[in-house]
């Protein structure tokens, strides 16, 4: 696995550098761990180094005049909708 450890250590050092959530690299790269690891091609099951993308991170694209707006509208459809009567 050392080849994917330094890839994962390299998109560390880019997000790091760049303030850009590589979100897209973490999660191929988790997912390809996984069946390597299902394939019985790797012994250790992929470690859970993906932390949750806040929702500003998820919208980094957004245009920055409705950023907020989709933020906001994210953290109330996280929160569960009243019983209707």
């Amino acid at each position: 696995m050392g080849d994917v450890d330094e890839l994962i250590t390299e998109c560390r050092r880019r997000e790091e550098r760049t303030g850009k959530p590589l979100g897209h690299y973490r999660s191929a790269l988790n997912a390809a761990q996984r069946v390597l690891f299902h394939l019985g091609i790797v012994d250790v099951p992929p470690p859970h180094w993906q932390r949750p993308m806040t929702f500003a991170e998820r919208v980094v694209d957004v245009s920055p005049a409705l950023r907020p707006a989709f933020v906001a509208y994210l953290n109330e459809r996280r929160e569960p909708a009243a019983p209707r009567p």
